[in-house]
């Protein structure tokens, strides 16, 4: 296997930038740490790649728009810290990011965004799309201009294209099926709470949710579905309007707005004190759901590793820019863990 200025960096004790540096005698370095650096990757057997030879074609700084539908919504946080964690270790190689967040699932408003960064001459885009053919088309067009495109937590029908990093979310749906079916001896009547309609993995986590219920828990029923719009508020306004139109056994939160969730069925237990609370499945952990886990207001969360998406996806655009290739990468689909008080990390 070929050495990699990661490995160089990491016996070296420096960072990628540094070794880079080192090896094509730029200024800027400390003239024994580069000598230590080249004798380095000289013992290690070092050849130059491809990459390296493209990094040095670029002229510009390399600017990575991203697009993220994150306000409101903790699962992003660690989302964001993958994202700068190595946006700085790429730093070295004049990458640079610019972040726009939004609220909420307004396609109009993405669309506006993904254009505006194409304007603005962005080197490639990370985004969360929503499924819907006015975001499709300006994705699309940002690809023919030879821009890569990874689409980071969501994927989008028919833009096969740009590359997909995140959770396989129809497995997501089937795990926290088969949880309820365990827990419930496959008899349960379930309301859903999802973040939108918009979002193809909000649908596509019900999908697997509802077909894993029919195919192997035929007794367990879905009371009703609401969209929360990941807002916690709303996601309070659906969980005590489901409570209160139906005798739930279980509560599954698809998306964001779980906090909200979980007010309300404290609310509507604390004037039932005799009604058994609702079985809860969540996704994701969160500090504040972690938190709700270990005080026994949420049984079990199937978590998709937000830091490694994050953190990916812009591994993932680098990389691209750096290879200059017309042939796609491959889509990267992260685990589904399951999380409950017993294994919850502190």
């Amino acid at each position: 296997m070929a050495v990699t200025i990661k490995q160089i960096a990491e016996y070296a004790g420096v960072s990628r930038g540094t070794v880079d540096r080192a090896l094509n005698h730029r200024s800027g370095i400390n003239p024994d740490v580069a000598k230590r650096i080249r004798e380095i990757a000289s013992e290690l057997g070092y050849t130059p790649n491809r990459a390296g030879r493209a990094l040095a074609s670029h002229k510009k700084p390399l600017l990575i728009g991203i697009i993220l539908n994150s306000i409101g919504n903790p699962f992003y946080d660690d989302v964001l810290r993958g994202i700068y964690k190595a946006a700085e270790e790429y730093q070295d190689f004049s990458l640079q990011i610019q972040m726009r967040q939004l609220k909420g699932y307004d396609p109009l408003e993405q669309q506006q965004a993904i254009e505006e960064f194409g304007s603005s001459g962005v080197s490639a885009l990370i985004i969360t799309p929503m499924n819907e053919p006015s975001v499709r088309q300006s994705l699309l067009a940002l690809i023919q201009k030879g821009i890569p495109v990874v689409k980071l937590n969501s994927d989008l029908e028919h833009t096969e294209e740009a590359v997909y990093i995140g959770c396989n979310y129809h497995k997501s749906g089937a795990v926290a099926a088969g949880l309820l079916g365990l827990f419930s001896h496959g008899k349960a009547l379930v309301g859903i709470v999802t973040g939108s309609e918009k979002m193809l993995g909000h649908h596509q986590r019900i999908e697997g949710f509802l077909e894993t219920c029919q195919s192997d828990f035929p007794e367990m029923k879905i009371a009703a579905v609401k969209e929360n719009n990941d807002d916690e508020a709303l996601s309070y306004h659906c969980t005590k309007s489901l409570l209160e139109e139906y005798p739930l056994s279980a509560l599954y939160f698809c998306a964001g707005g779980v906090s909200g969730g979980i007010r309300a069925v404290d609310e509507w237990q604390a004037s039932r004190p005799r009604r058994k609370r609702p079985f809860v499945l969540c996704c994701d952990a969160t500090s504040e759901i972690k938190e709700l886990i270990r005080l026994g207001k949420i049984d079990a969360t199937v978590c998709q590793q937000p830091f490694r998406q994050g953190y990916d996806g812009v591994k993932t655009v680098f990389e691209a820019l750096m290879n200059k290739s017309p042939s796609k990468q491959k889509d990267i689909y992260t685990d589904n863990e399951i999380k409950i008080r017993y294994n919850l990390e502190k």
